[in-house]
């Protein structure tokens, strides 16, 4: 085997791989949970100057804590609905 065909074979898996990737980040987008979400709640539970620094701390530490978080319940049932899992 030539070094150009295991390089041509080395970049069509990378590129399946990588387009496996990103195809399950597009499914999993819709799932995906920042801490924002809690925001609007927060707001308007803990309204007023005095309860403002509070309502701040609370928001930083959901976002810091949930950033970038996909329940587990989201991803097996995006799985599923591709036909991934069997």
């Amino acid at each position: 085997m030539s070094l150009a065909t295991i390089f041509r074979n080395y970049g069509a898996a990378i590129g399946k791989d990588q387009h496996r990737v990103e195809a399950l980040r597009r499914i999993l987008a819709r799932f995906t949970f920042d801490g924002t979400e809690c925001h609007r709640i927060i707001d308007s539970e803990l309204r007023g100057l005095e309860n403002e620094l509070t309502a701040s701390a609370i928001k930083h530490k959901i976002q810091s804590q949930f950033h970038d978080c996909i329940p587990i319940d989201a991803v097996l049932m995006a799985l599923l609905e591709t036909g991934e899992l069997p």
